[in-house]
């Protein structure tokens, strides 16, 4: 595997950055928070995408401490490659290099394995699949189902259970065990972003007719139908990304703003940073670190 040197940037200057699609970029920053005085705060901005900065850099994924995950294409590569990034040493690492695109990477509960979604091409057909691979790339995968396709995004629960978006006409989330197949649909016309939560629940996104959103908390256990479901909070106006803090927080952003909210504390979202001061704006996928003290965005 080839390993290049990537360059973080300190923000001591403004960014100039071309709001081209498909171009989106990395940054990193230090999630801080003071339980004493009830402040979240941002600091410490770095730039992860300077090697590919008018390219596609995308869905990334803490696989521990100092080392993301990263899909990304060049400008012109039909289909984006997944990419280590080491936050200590500043090495890029190719984990993929393959015909089909790869998409969405996360490690898996068992620790050993990665799993990403990976669209394949096939003579009269485009298959969309959860692949899995080994962390130590001893092999070059497999498919986590054989028989499920049209699978847009994931979120592991544990490692039995899986849900999963449905690509259709309304898309699905649906929870599914790995080992038997059984599904169970829990909601139709989702966002694309929705996460585990505490004790078992999962959080998704819940778009309604009229466009607006609603964060909900989903619990299997709950035995009547009717109790399984809990709104949370209104989304954000333009968002379809968040992410969960293992106290059961939320973390969103709206064009360059990021916003907390904290069930049962808050009764709004409340900013912790207005990222527009260093041209960042467009923010969407959210990914933060297993000791919650780093947080990457995707941004313009």
């Amino acid at each position: 595997m080839r390993k290049i040197i990537f360059l973080i940037l300190a923000f001591t200057f403004t960014l100039s950055l071309q709001a081209q699609l498909p171009t989106s970029n990395l940054f990193v920053f230090d999630l801080k928070r003071d339980f004493e005085k009830d402040s979240t705060y941002l600091a410490n901005p770095q730039f992860l995408s300077d090697y590919n900065r008018s390219g596609y850099n995308n869905h990334p994924h803490f696989l521990n401490e100092e080392e993301l995950i990263v899909s990304a294409s060049t400008p012109g590569q039909v289909q984006p490659d997944l990419y280590t990034l080491n936050l200590k040493s500043k090495e890029r690492t190719r984990v993929t290099d393959t015909e089909p695109g790869e998409y969405s990477p996360r490690r898996m509960p068992d620790y050993f394995n990665f799993s990403a979604v990976r669209m394949e091409y096939l003579p009269n057909d485009t298959l969309i699949r959860l692949w899995q691979f080994p962390l130590d790339r001893s092999s070059n995968g497999r498919p986590v189902f054989a028989d499920k396709f049209n699978i847009g995004y994931y979120a592991w629960l544990n490692s039995r259970d899986i849900v999963l978006f449905k690509v259709q006409n309304p898309n699905q989330l649906v929870k599914t065990d790995i080992y038997s197949g059984q599904e169970e649909v829990i909601a139709q016309n989702v966002g694309r972003s929705f996460q585990p939560g505490s004790r078992g629940t999962l959080i998704y996104m819940q778009i309604n007719p009229d466009g607006s959103t609603e964060l909900i908390q989903y619990d299997s256990r709950a035995y009547f139908e009717d109790q399984k479901r809990k709104k949370l909070i209104s989304g954000l106006p333009g968002s379809q990304d968040f992410a969960v803090l293992q106290d059961g927080s939320l973390i969103a952003a709206s064009n360059s703003q990021v916003y907390l909210y904290r069930p049962g504390s808050d009764e709004t979202w409340k900013m912790i940073a207005d990222l527009s001061a260093y041209n960042i704006k467009g923010i969407s996928r959210i990914a933060i670190s297993p000791s919650e003290t780093k947080i990457t965005l995707v941004a313009q």
